[in-house]
């Protein structure tokens, strides 16, 4: 790889007039660091056991229990069971939070898998991404992580809509003035939590 500030450099090297150093070639490694670790759940056998299978063979979860019976708090801890990214998975969540201006200058290369859990208030751009300025939304900046998606019967008809036809279809379509962007989200895993409503039958456990 040759790297170079100004387009004139490029030309000189070229032209063989002043040569450009490759770059010194980079190790890649990995961040294992987590806001919880699944070690330190205590009990609830059963979705922690529910919670294995989901992250080994990346299906989608829904845990419905009372409010306080851990939902959120194990769908937290998902991301230290699941396999570490490849450099290649860690190069398209790189671009993704590179066009939104969240990587870090010290170590601008993404190498932990996103966890996303928006607030049920949200629109269905913030979900999906777009507007006039067209930026990813909370289903692409989960690239190959977890979309938790907490108190989901209060999401609203509009969003769950938009998330059902870009999840499903699996094309994100990000709409501007009169074009369109598409893109194709490939998320890990999606979390949904429901709290116990009165039409739902729970134990105190997380189901």
């Amino acid at each position: 790889v040759y790297a170079a500030d100004h387009i004139r450099k490029i030309i000189d090297h070229i032209m063989g007039k002043e040569l450009i150093e490759p770059c010194a070639e980079t190790v890649f490694e990995h961040t294992r660091t987590f806001e919880g670790d699944y070690s330190d759940v205590v009990g609830q056998e059963e979705a922690k056991r529910a919670i294995v299978i989901a992250a080994a063979g990346g299906h989608n979860l829904l845990m419905v229990g009372p409010p306080g019976s851990g939902k959120s708090m194990l769908a937290k801890r998902l991301p230290s069971i699941l396999p570490p990214l490849t450099y290649e998975e860690a190069l398209e969540c790189t671009k993704i939070y590179s066009v939104l201006g969240k990587l870090d200058e010290e170590n601008p290369l993404i190498t932990a898998r996103p966890f996303r859990s928006p607030h049920h208030t949200m629109s269905a751009t913030a979900l999906v991404g777009g507007s006039s300025n067209p930026r990813p939304g909370e289903i692409s900046m989960a690239h190959n992580g977890v979309l938790f998606m907490d108190e989901l019967p209060e999401l609203f008809v509009e969003i769950m809509q938009q998330f059902n036809m870009n999840i499903v279809v699996g094309n994100n379509k990000l709409k501007f003035d009169d074009s369109k962007l598409m893109s194709k989200p490939k998320l890990r895993e999606i979390k949904w939590t429901l709290d116990g409503y009165e039409n739902l039958k729970y134990n105190e456990n997380v189901k």
